[in-house]
């Protein structure tokens, strides 16, 4: 399986030209090299809500066919409303790591961080959707990520 991802989907910090229908474009040479995954990429945490909607629905609006996802940055305040815009907006795939570990220099703010898989996970399980999550094993895994990452404020 060949995932791709367009690291800066959601605009970039170097003020380069951005709109969502130059996404589309790398989506479309995407697709026709042969991904079988989309991922668009927030890695600095500039997206909004309204954008990360506005952006998913139009290019899974344009490619129906297309297996998209988001990968999205955040502080941990923040990530909970980009979490529900992504599920608002049909996402099935979002992708996190264990308290948000990793990052990005460039971001703007130094909390920024990946989502937190258990925050993905404890939104899905609030909507009444079973996320077949052994939440055992996933505090086992927690524990050990704490271990050797120590915890942070992100």
């Amino acid at each position: 399986q060949l995932v791709a991802y367009i690291s800066m989907a959601f605009g970039n910090p170097y003020g380069d030209p951005y709109h969502i229908d130059l996404v589309g474009t790398f989506v479309n040479v995407l697709l026709t090299l042969g991904a079988d995954v989309i991922s668009l990429a927030d890695t600095i945490g500039m997206s909004t809500p309204e954008h990360i909607g506005n952006l998913f629905t139009s290019i899974t609006k344009e490619y129906p066919g297309a297996n998209v996802g988001l990968h999205l940055h955040s502080t941990r305040d923040a990530s909970k409303e980009k979490i529900g815009a992504a599920f608002n907006a049909g996402c099935k795939r979002l992708d996190g790591a264990l308290n948000g570990y990793g990052g990005c220099p460039m971001a703007k703010d130094e909390l920024v961080g990946n989502i937190a898989t258990e925050d993905i996970i404890d939104f899905i399980e609030s909507k009444g959707i079973p996320s077949e999550i052994n939440h055992a094993e996933l505090l086992k895994a927690l524990q050990i990520a704490a271990e050797i990452f120590p915890p942070s404020s992100n």
